[in-house]
């Protein structure tokens, strides 16, 4: 199955938006077993590119938030459906809020300037060996609040944390970098 839409925007103008065009794609592929595909978005607030596949096990997934909850605060394992995602990428908050009030939630005395994150070969993997790795950065913030400039530097979150099939949550050097020298967090070990 192959869908592309083209959605142009021009008419949030008359409501005090910007124009926006966006572009929109999806190629899935769907068996008696699994169900792969890609999707992606470009226009003037970014390009995201996803990737997914999900594969249908022997029984069903399914556990309700108070059980989730448990099993996090105890250390249990947790059934997850066996999903993989990889996201690239770069979405510009800034231009959404100006374009899409609504969608992006921001103070009504704040304007954001500049407010880009990209996402830089994002990994998320579900089942029973579940992993997240990859890189979140947001190159800089500008903004007015209250009248008032905003600046902050680079800000950047490095993730690579893994369990095992004892249920162990391994962390691989996992860092927070905010601003140039200003704070720096790494973690690894494993619990």
């Amino acid at each position: 199955m192959r869908s592309v839409v083209a959605l142009g925007l021009d008419d949030l103008a008359a409501a005090g938006a910007k124009p926006m065009t966006v572009a929109i794609h999806a190629d899935v592929t769907a068996g008696a077993d699994s169900v792969t595909g890609t999707a992606g978005l470009q226009g003037d607030a970014g390009d995201l590119k996803l990737g997914f596949s999900y594969a249908k096990g022997d029984k069903p997934v399914a556990f309700r938030i108070d059980e989730l909850i448990d099993a996090l605060a105890h250390g249990n394992a947790v059934p997850l459906p066996d999903v993989t995602a990889d996201l690239a990428g770069a979405v510009d908050f800034a231009r959404l809020a100006g374009s899409l009030p609504a969608l992006v939630n921001v103070r009504s005395d704040a304007r954001l300037k500049r407010c880009r994150v990209e996402f830089q070969a994002l990994h998320v993997q579900g089942g029973l060996r579940p992993a997240v790795k990859g890189r979140i950065v947001l190159p800089a913030l500008e903004a007015d609040v209250a009248g008032s400039p905003v600046h902050w530097d680079e800000a950047a979150l490095d993730l690579a944390v893994w369990t095992d099939p004892l249920n162990r949550v391994h962390i691989d050097k996992s860092q927070f970098d905010l601003g140039a020298g200003l704070l720096h967090c790494q973690v690894s070990g494993e619990a």
